[in-house]
């Protein structure tokens, strides 16, 4: 299915949390909107989350796309800014700039997030992601 010009692949469950969390998006903030609208091309169901910075693809785990269409709306944000910074800012995602890469990322998804007015165990639980260094997991289920 395409929806606003972004290719959403999975089960019909899937689709429908996708388009929700993309109209949530387009409701609440142009700017990310438009973002995601000119950047992001193909939105996939998966095993794990992450993007395909070459296809400008966000691959989407049920935990991620699950939880809420809040937090699924802030990780469209989260990893559409990686590949802006990627692809658009030359920052490109190579090991010496994963942490700034990460961190540019999650304050965009906080940005939207405040905006929306989530709980704030939800910001919280964003600014401590970093300390963790997830990108650096091998092994991912969200």
């Amino acid at each position: 299915m395409e929806y606003y010009g972004i290719k959403i692949i999975g089960s019909k469950k899937f689709v429908n949390q996708t388009t929700k969390a993309i109209d949530l998006i387009k409701n609440e903030s142009k700017l990310d909107f438009n973002k995601i609208i000119k950047y992001l091309k193909i939105i996939k169901q998966s095993k794990s989350s992450g993007m395909v910075l070459d296809k400008a693809q966000y691959n989407v785990g049920n935990k991620t796309a699950y939880y809420s269409v809040e937090w699924y709306a802030g990780t469209i944000i989260h990893d559409t800014y990686h590949y802006y910074l990627h692809k658009v800012k030359k920052v490109k995602w190579i090991p010496k700039n994963f942490e700034k890469h990460e961190k540019l990322c999650v304050e965009e998804q906080i940005r939207f997030l405040k905006k929306i007015k989530v709980e704030k165990q939800v910001i919280k639980h964003c600014k401590e992601m970093i300390k963790s260094k997830y990108w650096l997991k091998e092994k991912r289920d969200w």
